[in-house]
C-alpha cells in the first residue's frame, strides 16, 4: 500500500466531490424551476383576482348609476349570460336543419347500427312512396331518375339489415329477399318481431 495505491483514493475522492458538486447543481436547477413554476402560476392568480375586482368595481358602479338592487342586477347579469350562450334564430335553424339531414343520411345510407319496427315501417312507407314517385317520372321519360330508383333500393337494403340488427342477427339475412316466398316471411318477421331488449352487438344507439 504504497504512494500509487493513496494516488487511486485521491482521484476517487476527487470524483466523488466532482458528483456531489454536479448533484448539488442539478437539484439548484430543478428547485429554481419549480420556484419559477410557483412564481407564475402565482402572477396568474394575482392578475385573475384583480381582474375580478376590476368587474365586480364596474357591476357595482352599473347598479348604483341605476339604482338596482343586488337581485336585480344579478338577475340582469344571469339575462345576459343565457343570451351570450344562446345562438341566434338563424344559427339554431341552421343546427336543427344540419342536425336533421345527418339523422336521415345515417338511416337511410349507414348500414351501421339498429332501427325499431316503427322506424322501419315509416321509413318502409316514405321509401315506397319515392319509389313510386320515381316510376312514374321515369315512364314520361327522364331517363336519369332510374339512378336514384337504385339510391332509393339502396336505402331499402340498409334499412333491412339495421332491422335484422336491432333483432341480434347479422345484416346478411337481407339476401334471404333473393328467394321468392322466403321473402314474404322475412317482411313480415321484420315488420312483426321485437328487437332484443338493452344492447345487443350491432348497438349504436336505437334509432
Amino acid at each position: 500500500m504504497g504512494t500509487p495505491f493513496l494516488e487511486r483514493i485521491r482521484q476517487k475522492a476527487e470524483e466523488y466531490e466532482k458528483q456531489r458538486d454536479e448533484k448539488s447543481q442539478f437539484q439548484e436547477q430543478v428547485e429554481e424551476a419549480y420556484l419559477e413554476r410557483i412564481r407564475k402560476k402565482a402572477e396568474e392568480h394575482e392578475d385573475m383576482r384583480t381582474r375580478n375586482l376590476e368587474w365586480q368595481d364596474k357591476i357595482e358602479a352599473i347598479r348604483e348609476t341605476y339604482n338596482l338592487s343586488k337581485a336585480e342586477i344579478q338577475s340582469i347579469i344571469l339575462e345576459v349570460e343565457q343570451e351570450e350562450s344562446d345562438p341566434p334564430a338563424g344559427q339554431q335553424s341552421k343546427n336543427v336543419e344540419t342536425s336533421l339531414y345527418n339523422r336521415l343520411a345515417t338511416l337511410f345510407f349507414s348500414p351501421r347500427g339498429r332501427i325499431g319496427r316503427s322506424v322501419f315501417a315509416l321509413s318502409l312507407l316514405a321509401t315506397t312512396f319515392v319509389q313510386g314517385i320515381l316510376a312514374s317520372l321515369s315512364s314520361l321519360g327522364f331517363r336519369p331518375l332510374g339512378i336514384l330508383g337504385l339510391v332509393v333500393f339502396y336505402a331499402l337494403i340498409v334499412l333491412s339489415i339495421k332491422r335484422f340488427h336491432d333483432m341480434g342477427k347479422s345484416g346478411w339475412l337481407t339476401l334471404l329477399y333473393l328467394v321468392p316466398i322466403v321473402n314474404i316471411f322475412i317482411f313480415f318477421l321484420q315488420l312483426l318481431f321485437e328487437g332484443t331488449e338493452g344492447p345487443n352487438r350491432f348497438d349504436e344507439e336505437e334509432n
